[in-house]
């Protein structure tokens, strides 16, 4: 008996000492993993991280974390680049805080809930030769069949840009956003010295000036080169609008942008957002070409409007529809072999507008009273009764060439 509780009580020792180790182990662990010098040691290995994918320098100041609440802060994040010593570095954030959430314990896979990055300010310098101060990743290329060497795919569930700033040369380009779903893959091509990346933006919310606030998700498919980019797809859908479409970025040093596109776009959410109130619903289909540069653009292609309303001050326009070829650059818009159905008729003809270019949403009817020339030819349309809508508008008559026939009714004459 006595010898089974000797037994007993050892075992009983052994599990307080065992307990009393464990416990010891953890406080020791806590303690290290929150201690200033396993904060050197892992902001030493994102410093070498961030420098093996980016290829640049990179000095990180401070970077602290909250195991409890899976939370990350660091701050003065900088990579420099192949800029001259002076200049602007290639990146610079003061504050990057993420919030991370666990996917799978099984797995050990962590995922990022929420970045914000405060301040940013990303500097792009285009020298004469073509050059940049974009630094190749120290990363290895592949061999095999996929030479392409992969940098990073991430998804984050909300990602804020706050006070941000692009620098391109010396050109200024805020940058305020908030994005929600966000997922990211880029890969780096050593031997073509080329990047190649996918992007899905699952929620863009975006405010400009005196437009409506609006929301928007895009998927990009792109390849950065050198000196030039290729957008292989490029996909927009914000309500009932949405546009596909593809191109090329050529010299960074006069950039040049070439794109083919196809939208179909919902005029009732347009109206909605630019407050033009009066443009209450229809759908616009455009399929063209357009070019811009940083000292002219155009584009051109062919447009068709179905079930157009319309309706200001008792003039009510209703189930519009039609098409037409536009052209438009910076100093007109030309719409050719314009064909319409409006008032129980039919509108065929031409319209020109010169020195539209915009000064705010509105814009349309204001340059509409200072230049324009419409040549259409009207059959079965009511003329008179838009004549006096158009009047009343004080919209420039003596721009309209109108012709054409109006079917009899009772009580009225041919005109």
């Amino acid at each position: 008996m006595a010898q089974a509780n000797g037994k007993t009580k050892r075992r009983t020792v052994l599990q307080v000492v065992i307990a009393a180790v464990l416990v010891l182990t953890f406080a020791l662990a806590a303690w290290y993993l929150t201690s200033e010098r396993f904060g050197n040691v892992v902001r030493g290995r994102v410093v070498a991280a961030l420098e093996r994918s980016t290829g640049g320098r990179v000095e990180l100041k401070s970077l602290r974390w909250n195991l409890g609440k899976l939370e990350i802060e660091a701050r003065d994040l900088t990579i420099h680049g192949l800029e001259p010593r002076g200049e602007v570095p290639y990146v610079h954030v003061e504050r990057l805080y993420a919030r991370l959430k666990i996917i799978s314990l099984l797995r050990q896979q962590l995922g990022l809930e929420n970045v914000s990055l405060d301040s940013p300010v990303i500097h792009f310098i285009v020298n004469p030769d073509g050059t940049t101060n974009v630094p190749t990743p120290k990363a290895k290329s592949k061999s095999g069949n996929n030479p392409v060497q992969p940098l990073f795919d991430l998804a984050i569930g909300r990602t804020e840009v706050n006070n941000g700033m692009l620098l391109w040369n010396q050109r200024r380009i805020p940058l305020n956003t908030a994005v929600n779903d966000l997922s990211a893959a880029l890969g780096y091509d050593a031997a073509a010295r080329r990047y190649d990346g996918v992007v899905h933006l699952g929620k863009i919310e975006t405010a400009f000036q005196s437009l409506r606030p609006f929301s928007s998700v895009a998927d990009i498919e792109f390849s950065l080169f050198a000196d030039h980019a290729i957008v292989k797809a490029l996909k927009v859908s914000s309500g009932r609008t949405q546009m596909d479409s593809s191109g090329t970025v050529s010299n960074f040093n006069d950039p040049k942008i070439e794109i083919a596109y196809k939208a179909s776009v919902d005029l009732g959410d347009v109206g909605s957002i630019a407050r033009v109130h009066e443009l209450r619903r229809g759908t616009l289909e455009l399929n063209g070409q357009g070019t811009y540069s940083l000292k002219a653009f155009s584009a051109s292609g062919k447009l068709l409007a179905k079930n157009g309303s319309y309706e200001v001050d008792g003039f009510h326009v209703s189930d519009v529809s039609g098409g037409a070829d536009y052209s438009v650059s910076p100093d007109r818009i030309t719409l050719p072999h314009l064909y319409a159905r409006a008032f129980g008729g039919n509108v065929r003809g031409e319209v020109e507008l010169r020195d539209w270019m915009p000064s705010g949403v509105q814009f349309v009817a204001q340059k509409a009273e200072q230049a324009g020339v419409a040549n259409l030819r009207l059959t079965n349309v009511p003329v008179g009764q838009i004549a006096a809508a158009l009047s009343s508008k004080k919209l420039p008559l003596n721009r309209l060439n109108l012709a054409g026939t109006r079917m009899p009714r009772m009580g009225t004459s041919h005109s």
